[in-house]
């Protein structure tokens, strides 16, 4: 009887160590990929975490933030250099127009071409290299008041919320008849996302409309309003503004001098 219990508690033991050190077997992914099971994503978006979440961003590990590099919009102060806002440039006038992830690799390329193999040619080993991940941490983790990402976002969220209610909710099933008639309250709910949608369309028309005439502004090297004043800007209107974007000599400036 003894030996029975010794073989079932080294069985034990040994499924143990199998499973981990923890004693809990290991959470599979809808990839079939382990996990912790403390991060997952829903189909939504929205995550579900059993622990507590590090902060999303800190400035001091972004190398974007490092050097203080500001996305091109209308009324945001630019960067302080015009190799960083020719990248910055990149982002705004692509943005909607191609996948992000196509977008981010794109900004790391012209880094890469424009500043960050000069940099070495001359001696700089101490310029880092931007990779397309550390360009989506700046613009989706950093920048948390670019109002062109956050409509977007916005409607994002209001498109899957319109799709729940017209797949889930929209419809219901009369317990007398049986036929599948709409539901009243769902219908109120599903018309008023749909005109909050068209509204915030409403609004990135306006957002892209001002940021299109701020960006052939910074082509031309012209300062739109609230984008040359304070901060890292560069000064006054007239400060550096004779010399258009496409231009400048890209690969003789520093920025880690």
């Amino acid at each position: 009887m003894q030996q029975q219990e010794e073989e079932e508690q080294q069985q034990a033991a040994h499924a143990r160590q199998d499973n981990g050190d923890g004693g809990e077997s290991p959470v599979l992914c809808d990839a079939g990929s382990e996990c912790s099971g403390n991060n997952h994503d829903d189909d939504n978006g929205d995550r579900r975490s059993s622990g507590p979440v590090a902060e999303e961003c800190c400035s001091e590990e972004c190398l974007l933030c490092r050097v203080d590099c500001r996305p091109e919009a209308y009324g945001i102060t630019p960067s302080a250099t015009q190799s960083l806002r020719q990248l910055m440039l990149i982002e705004a006038s692509n943005f909607g127009m191609i996948p992000d992830d196509l977008l981010f690799c794109k900004v790391a390329e012209a880094y890469r071409v424009l500043i960050y193999d000069p940099a070495h040619d001359r001696g700089e080993a101490d310029v880092p290299l931007w990779t397309p991940a550390d360009v989506k941490h700046h613009f989706t983790k950093c920048l948390t008041l670019l109002p062109r990402r956050n409509v977007v976002s916005t409607m994002k969220s209001l498109t899957r919320i319109e799709k729940h209610i017209r797949l889930n909710e929209l419809f219901q099933t009369d317990t007398d008849s049986g036929r599948r008639e709409i539901c009243p309250k769902s219908l109120d709910s599903y018309l008023k996302v749909v005109k909050t949608r068209m509204d915030m369309q409403k609004t990135l028309m306006g957002i892209n409309k001002l940021d299109a005439g701020h960006i052939e502004a910074s082509r031309l090297g012209v300062a739109t309003a609230g984008g040359a004043g304070g901060g890292g800007g560069g000064g006054t209107a007239g400060e550096g503004a004779g010399d258009a974007m496409v231009d400048i000599d890209m690969t003789g400036e520093s920025m880690f001098a």
